[in-house]
């Protein structure tokens, strides 16, 4: 049981029936609920939950925690608006509202001094997707970058490019397989391999659209 899902330790015992343990019997299991559970959760009031005595606690932090916790509790029994038949909703509502600010927070940090430090850099990026056509103008992203999106294993802008400017088309499964594995393929060697004819125009297109990614990487 996660610590979080604990409200409180009390000192009260509760005995399950038999009949109630297996949770199919609802009949039994509303019995208990309304019996025995209901009168300790009907109230706020930490008096009538039977708490354990926390005495034995000598640590300063644990009694200014307790202290402070059984203050908001007193203050939450005394507020006049449990009292309203609307209560839900215009929790609901207030609920509503605390999201919205707690929103509104996180953004101001997001666009603190701290977080433009990096502006510079983000405004970069976004000027070489523009130049090679992953965005438009107003930053929407056009089919490139929704290819780009995808791609996960290699270099995003160059494999995008290499897809949709069609250099694969001409090529056999097998030596379209060799040529994406240069994107992959982490080790140095040596030995030069030996590429057919149709190989090293693959490669050499696959140079020639990388250079040009770069050239505009460098650019920015």
């Amino acid at each position: 049981m996660p610590l979080n899902d604990i409200e409180c330790f009390t000192k009260t015992i509760i005995d399950i029936p038999e009949s109630v343990q297996n949770l199919n019997h609802k009949k039994d299991t509303l019995k208990l609920a309304q019996d025995q559970f209901l009168p300790l959760c009907q109230s706020w009031n930490y008096e009538d939950w039977d708490e354990y005595d926390y005495g034995r606690i000598k640590s300063m932090k644990f009694r200014e925690l307790l202290e402070t916790r059984v203050k908001e509790g007193h203050n939450a029994i005394d507020k006049k608006c449990l009292e309203c038949p609307n209560f839900l909703k215009h929790f609901e509502m207030e609920h509503d509202q605390w999201v919205i600010k707690e929103n509104i927070l996180s953004l101001r940090q997001l666009m603190s001094d701290q977080n433009l430090q990096l502006l510079p850099d983000y405004e970069q990026r976004i000027q070489v997707l523009k130049d090679l056509g992953f965005i438009d103008d107003g930053s929407r992203v056009e089919l490139k970058g929704k290819v780009a999106c995808e791609i996960h294993s290699a270099d995003e802008l160059v494999l995008t490019e290499l897809v949709l400017e069609n250099v694969l088309a001409d090529y056999t499964p097998e030596e379209i397989v060799a040529l994406l594995s240069a994107f992959v393929f982490q080790e140095k060697t040596d030995v030069e391999p030996t590429l057919t004819a149709s190989l090293e125009r693959g490669v050499a297109a696959i140079v020639k659209i990388s250079e040009k990614v770069n050239e505009i990487q460098t650019l920015h």
